[in-house]
Parts: structure tokens; C-alpha cells; sequence
């Protein structure tokens, strides 16, 4: 799978649904090919329910320094994930949650600095790419 954003969000960007500087925004890294509990990117996931809780081996605190650009991205300070163990990582999702749901943002599985990564114990800080997360 390469990198997306989940098509149910877009949808909600463009219908102005999304304010991105005032939702809390989380970065949360999975399984996708290792062994245990594994989670497939799907178009039609629009919630962090659609991911299996098991296949969710860290999640970073809220996302600070968020930025929008002048060019539409999307860009945060470098989260970092205390204490990751657990099953090998191999993606990272972006969400955010709203205080009443959640919904994903960001599917990311390729040019992501460290991955896959095989925890054992250590803090994990996650590369934002200079560009930032995503441009639409």
C-alpha cells in the first residue's frame, strides 16, 4: 500500500469540517506485516475503531506545533512515542480526535525515516518530513 489520506476525511476537508489546529492530531504506529495482530489500510476505514486495537503497537502523545501552510499542508513538531515494545512497526497513521469521535487522517507506510522498526523498550520519534505530514 503507499502512502494515503483516508477518502472519508477528505471528504470532511473539503466540506470544512476539519480544523486541524483545533483538534487534538496523534500519531499512532501499527503492525502490518509482522507477526500478531495486523491492520490493512482499506479506503472505506474512517474511525480509529476500523483499526484492530492489537495491531496498534504505540501512540504518540497529541501532535504539537501544528501548522498549516500557505501551500495546504499540514505540518507538526517531531512526536515522540515513550517506552514502544511490541510487536514490529511498519506504518503510521495520523488521527485526530474531536473530544466526540475520532477519524483518521493519514495512512503512511513508505518514506517514513526508521521503519519498519522492531521495538525493544526505547523511545520512538517519529521524522516529520521537512514538507510535513501531508499536502492536499
Amino acid at each position: 500500500m503507499a502512502n494515503a489520506l483516508y477518502p472519508k476525511t477528505k471528504k470532511r476537508f473539503m466540506a470544512g469540517d476539519i480544523d486541524l489546529l483545533s483538534v487534538a492530531v496523534y500519531a499512532a504506529v501499527v503492525n502490518v506485516s509482522g507477526a500478531g495482530t495486523l491492520y490493512a489500510y482499506s479506503a472505506a476505514h474512517a474511525t480509529l475503531a476500523d483499526i484492530p486495537a492489537g495491531a496498534i503497537i504505540a501512540t504518540s502523545p497529541a501532535l504539537t506545533g501544528k501548522v498549516l501552510g500557505d501551500d495546504a499542508s499540514f505540518d507538526s513538531d517531531d512526536p515522540v512515542l515513550s517506552a514502544v515494545t511490541g510487536a514490529s512497526i511498519e506504518a503510521l497513521v495520523l488521527y485526530a480526535d474531536d473530544g466526540t469521535s475520532t477519524y483518521l487522517i493519514l495512512y503512511q507506510d513508505t518514506g517514513v525515516t526508521g521503519l519498519p522498526l522492531a521495538p525493544d523498550g526505547s523511545d520512538v520519534q517519529v521524522l516529520v518530513d521537512a514538507a510535513g505530514w501531508f499536502v492536499l
